[in-house]
């Protein structure tokens, strides 16, 4: 129940770009990659926060926390995370490469990623003068908030959250919350390791 709460606030986030809570987030989310041995995840959380803390200015650090996202179809709570952008820059630039079929060269598909952006703003310039309105790309949103709706309800239901004497769920006798599964002894000295390589990186 507490990873899938701390999934919906960092969509949330996401949605409405704020910075500090998707920061505050990734803290937590470190954590829980950590336990859930999510390697790459956690590569890039602790690069994500070390950025913020340490390697940056506080002016790029600022300017970092608030560009995490990119609002591309307009309106409030609309925004996306910047890797999903790239995802969706890098579809755009493979259609364009397979419509050359065999005669896609390195140059071709460099020329091919640099002018999606003028194409776009040609795009929109010729919507806005003839006034009509762009077709419809947005698909249907998911709604996520029904099954943990669903999995809270169940708990309050059962009483899960009320202190009883002597009563015992064997359902659940070896669960234990992910906080309580860190070993801060391997977790400290991965991050030892990995100052020594950004302070390697930094002096390169």
């Amino acid at each position: 129940m507490m990873a899938a709460l701390l999934l919906r606030d960092t969509d949330d986030a996401y949605k409405f770009a704020d910075g500090n809570r998707i920061t505050r987030n990734a803290k937590f989310e470190f954590l829980l990659a950590d336990v859930g041995h999510h390697w790459k995840y956690k590569q890039w959380l602790f690069r994500f926060l070390s950025y913020i803390s340490a390697t940056l200015t506080e002016r790029e650090s600022k300017e970092y926390i608030w560009n995490c996202t990119c609002n591309t179809a307009g309106g409030q709570g609309r925004n996306i995370p910047n890797d999903n952008l790239v995802e969706l820059n890098v579809q755009a630039v493979k259609k364009k490469v397979q419509s050359q079929g065999a005669n896609a060269t390195f140059t071709s598909a460099r020329k091919a990623a640099m002018s999606i952006k003028t194409q776009n703003n040609i795009r929109d310039n010729l919507l806005n003068q003839s006034g009509c309105k762009p077709s419809g790309k947005r698909k249907p949103e998911v709604v996520k908030l029904s099954d943990i709706r669903a999995i809270a309800n169940a708990c309050l239901k059962g009483n899960l959250f009320v202190v009883e004497p002597r009563r015992q769920l064997d359902s659940f006798t070896n669960f234990k919350n992910f906080f309580e599964r860190i070993d801060a002894t391997k977790l400290y000295k991965w991050l030892n390791e990995q100052e020594k390589k950004i302070k390697t990186e930094t002096i390169c």
